[in-house]
């Protein structure tokens, strides 16, 4: 009897460590993400774009660390760069990342609303932005304002769906 006393508390110690080195996970990850926020807000600053806009794009596509201001951050990185025609690619692979979290669906759908809605048709692709050497020119407006409103569709049902 009084070994099953004793299994039963050093298990107990265990289960409290666990939880508390989980929680501790959990903590240097959320604080993880903030450093690496702050390194990118400050690298964005000093005019390093590219460094920016990587770890922008890195929080960006983290389903745990991104944060809806991130999109907007990433693509003013682009734009700074005149790498418009990233943007896309890189909106759709965070809705890819985000399918369920509502206010990230909102902060992209707000980046198609806000960005260049010109580009250029080149093999059949559309390209946002400027192109040198050929292609046909594109207003992609009607197109933007469409994506823009299915992703607010899709927070909209989330948002029904949400309990808090």
């Amino acid at each position: 009897m009084k070994h099953r006393i004793q299994i039963l508390a050093v298990l107990s110690g265990l289960l409290v460590a666990a939880v508390g080195l989980s929680m501790i996970g959990v903590n240097a990850a959320d604080e993880g993400a903030a450093e690496r926020r702050t390194k990118a807000d400050k690298t964005f600053n000093d005019g390093n774009f590219k460094d920016a806009y990587a770890i922008y794009r890195d929080l960006l596509l983290d389903a745990d660390a991104a944060q809806p201001q991130d999109a907007a951050t990433a693509v003013n990185a682009l734009n700074r760069l005149d790498r418009v025609d990233e943007i896309d690619a890189l909106l759709e692979a965070a809705v890819e990342k985000h399918p369920t979290n509502w206010a990230m669906l909102e902060a992209i759908a707000t980046q198609f609303r806000n960005t260049q809605h010109y580009g250029f048709i080149v093999a059949g692709e559309f390209q946002r932005g400027r192109h040198r050497g050929g292609g046909r020119y594109a207003n992609s407006f009607k197109r933007d304002r469409a994506r823009g409103l299915q992703l607010l569709e899709q927070a909209r049902l989330l948002l029904e769906e949400d309990d808090t």
